[in-house]
């Protein structure tokens, strides 16, 4: 399985699962993929009046949770490069009645279009362990983020029972992929999947990368068995 990730490839591959996406998440995790998400926005606290970025938002489930924390003083922008994705986004958008809160571009997050300290939260869910350069990614998130913003990351794992982790390759590294060429009648997209998180670092190994970007207070929230977990930071301010 190529790992190198290409960001014409990711592109492709995203583009490819996007008239799927929901569906499959919900399949996979067992229907639990919202939950995981509204967790993140519970720990977030958020007051409602806040500048939000979601950054990978892909068809946006996470960028509305976040919008239904938020009054009319607040806002959240979701980007992503993979134009099929912000399509269903927008559409979502539309058919929810998130227009006032919610808005989408097409972005990419190793170069985002926005000035320093522009956000006071930036969230981001299933996205980093895609880029091509996770760090060159959160430092990006770090720069839009303003003095004392908040950062939440939540990304797929490695349970760290062992007993547990040998079930959970052969649910996912087997089953997970054969599902998804049923359903897409090719390889490639949930091959790359299983793959991405077995060879991601650990939660250790991430939240040393997110201390080293400058972020601080780094606590990690694992849920599902350790299969998921949310990364939580702060970015330093005066005052």
């Amino acid at each position: 399985m190529d790992l190198s990730k290409d960001p014409e490839q990711i592109r492709g591959l995203f583009s490819c699962i996007a008239p799927v996406y929901d569906q499959m998440n919900r399949l996979f995790s067992w229907g639990l993929d919202g939950s995981w998400r509204r967790r993140v926005v519970d720990l977030l606290e958020l007051a409602g009046h806040e500048e939000v970025l979601d950054i990978c938002c892909g068809t946006g489930e996470l960028t509305f949770a976040l919008a239904k924390r938020l009054n009319k003083g607040g806002s959240v922008v979701g980007i992503d490069f993979t134009r099929e994705m912000l399509v269903r986004a927008k559409e979502k958008a539309r058919r929810n009645n998130y227009q006032k809160i919610c808005s989408f571009r097409l972005a990419d997050a190793l170069n985002l279009p926005f000035a320093n300290g522009s956000f006071d939260v930036v969230t981001n869910a299933f996205g980093v362990r895609n880029l091509s350069d996770p760090k060159t990614g959160l430092q990006e998130m770090y720069r839009v983020l303003r003095p004392k913003g908040k950062f939440a990351c939540l990304e797929l794992s490695q349970p760290e029972n062992r007993w547990f982790l040998g079930l959970y390759r052969r649910y996912f590294a087997g089953l997970l992929p054969l599902i998804g060429y049923v359903i897409l009648k090719q390889r490639g997209p949930y091959d790359y999947l299983p793959a991405s998180v077995w060879n991601f670092q650990n939660k250790a190994g991430f939240s040393a990368l997110i201390g080293q970007c400058g972020f601080q207070n780094v606590q990690v929230h694992s849920l599902w068995g350790g299969t998921v977990a949310i990364f939580l930071a702060g970015k330093p301010g005066s005052g």
